[in-house]
């Protein structure tokens, strides 16, 4: 069971006593680190005594992992490179980290060199699978800064996760996006995209083309979040690519889970169900079952989400045509 560190809700005699009982544990851990709307210097301090401590522990051998690391409403570009070495300490070199949130802290301010500390650090942690930047404006980055962006999610090899909501990615006629899009498909497995809230809706005809080709070539995507980008021809594509990918899907179910899908016919055994007959609802594997209701309100789909972005009506009516023989 992780335990839960707000570096900001406890006092200071509070902090002391955790660090006390971090020195003095004999067995491995596993932290869940919230910083979020502190006191600049207080919450420093904090991270480099934190650590220090987390560092020494691993070095005697009692593994101290961060299960998520969370700094929220903290302006990274007002602090000196001191501070900014002392947070990618924590995480790069202290302990596994599995999910990394940067939420709104002024990345679009930092100056390239400050911003490639914070870079170089969370390309340090191998063992990153979630990263979360939203409301940091990233798309108004200038170049060098957005590449460094760009080679830091490119570098996360293990990354499934990656949520940009709330980034200007509309900015520069979505140059940022489509210069990110290729790399993560071919160097990261990105299961989950959230790209919600990017005005994509002002792009122009031929970055709207190049976007929407990008997102009908991830192939690895089970989540995506199109949340507050609601434009007529993303959503008409958008449809026809989740309703591919749910006959795809239920059909593979239907196949996988019918008499002669489950093992070889043979002399001996009953003939399998003729190709007519429906498959009985309650043969359809129950992650496929709850995905297809879950469609039918509106809220995700087989291999896809694509929350608020697509027509529901038209892609409820085709699935119902599709899949009705198998839900009677």
């Amino acid at each position: 069971m992780p335990i839960d560190i707000n570096l900001i809700a406890i006092n200071e005699v509070e902090f002391n006593t955790l660090l006390k009982n971090l020195q003095r544990t004999k067995q491995s851990l596993h932290l869940k680190i919230d910083a979020s709307r502190g006191k600049a210097e207080n919450l420093f301090q904090r991270i480099q005594a934190l650590a220090k401590t987390i560092t020494e522990k691993n070095i005697i051998g009692f593994k101290i992992f961060i299960d998520s690391l969370k700094i929220s409403q903290v302006n990274l570009a007002c602090h000196t490179e001191n501070d900014l070495n002392q947070l990618a300490l924590l995480i790069a070199d202290c302990a596994p980290i599995q999910a990394l949130t940067l939420e709104c802290c002024g990345l679009e301010d930092m100056k390239p060199a400050s911003l490639k500390i914070i870079c170089d650090a969370i390309q340090g942690n191998t063992f990153i699978q979630e990263l979360h930047l939203p409301q940091n404006k990233i798309g108004d980055l200038k170049d060098e800064s957005a590449q460094c962006i760009i080679d830091t999610v490119k570098a996360c090899r293990n990354l499934t996760t990656l949520g940009l909501s709330h980034n200007s990615l509309s900015a520069k006629d979505g140059q940022f996006f489509i210069q990110l899009a290729p790399d993560i498909y071919q160097h990261n497995r990105i299961v989950r995209l959230d790209i919600s809230f990017n005005n994509f809706y002002t792009l122009s005809t031929t970055a709207l083309s190049r976007f929407n080709s990008l997102l009908q070539s991830a192939h690895h995507l089970v989540n995506l979040n199109l949340s507050g980008n609601e434009n007529p021809t993303l959503q008409t594509s958008l449809t026809t690519e989740i309703s591919q990918r749910l006959d795809a899907a239920l059909h593979s179910a239907v196949n996988s889970t019918s008499p002669s899908a489950a093992q070889p016919s043979s002399p001996e055994q009953h003939p399998p169900a003729p190709p007519s007959a429906p498959t009985p609802v309650s043969s359809f594997p129950r992650a496929i079952l709850w995905s297809y209701k879950k469609l039918l309100i509106g809220m995700t789909g087989v291999g896809l989400l694509a929350a608020a972005a697509y027509n529901q009506e038209t892609l409820t009516r085709k699935a119902k045509q599709h899949f009705s023989q198998y839900f009677k």
